[in-house]
C-alpha cells in the first residue's frame, strides 16, 4: 500500500493478498486504536486521577503514531521513518503495561490461592 489514504489503486486494496491485508488492517487498526487512547483518558481522569498523566502522554502518542506512520508511507517507507515508527509503538505497548499494571489488571495472578496455603492432609 504505497499511497495514503488509499492502498494500491483505491480505498481497499485489490487483488487483496496476504501482505496487502496485513498492511492495509495495522494502518486502519492505528487509526482505531486513538479511540482506545481517548477512551482511557477519559476513564482514568474520572476513576484514577493518579493515572490521568499517563494516559493523556499514551493519547498525544498515539496521535503523533499515526501522523508517523502516514509520514512513513508517503516518504516511500524510509529506514528512518520505519523505526522511529516502530519505537513509538514499543513504547506505546509499554506505557499500556505500565497503566495496566498500576490499575491492578494483573492483580491476583502471583497471588497464591487460599486453597494452596492450606495444609496437605496427610492419612
Amino acid at each position: 500500500c504505497p499511497n495514503f489514504p488509499e492502498c494500491l489503486e483505491g480505498f481497499f486494496p485489490v487483488p487483496l493478498t496476504f501482505s496487502t491485508a496485513l498492511v492495509f488492517a495495522h494502518r486502519w487498526w492505528g487509526f482505531m486504536m486513538i479511540g482506545v487512547f481517548v477512551h482511557l483518558a477519559l476513564a482514568a481522569a474520572s476513576t484514577a486521577p493518579e493515572l490521568a498523566h499517563v494516559t493523556r502522554s499514551a493519547l498525544g502518542l498515539s496521535v503523533a503514531q499515526v501522523f508517523l506512520g502516514v509520514g512513513t508511507v508517503l516518504s516511500g517507507l524510509h529506514a528512518h521513518s520505519r523505526a522511529t515508527h516502530a519505537s513509538l509503538g514499543y513504547a506505546l505497548w509499554g506505557i499500556l503495561f505500565y497503566v495496566a499494571l498500576r490499575a491492578g489488571a494483573f492483580r491476583g495472578l502471583w497471588e497464591p490461592s487460599p486453597s494452596s496455603l492450606q495444609p496437605a492432609h496427610v492419612n
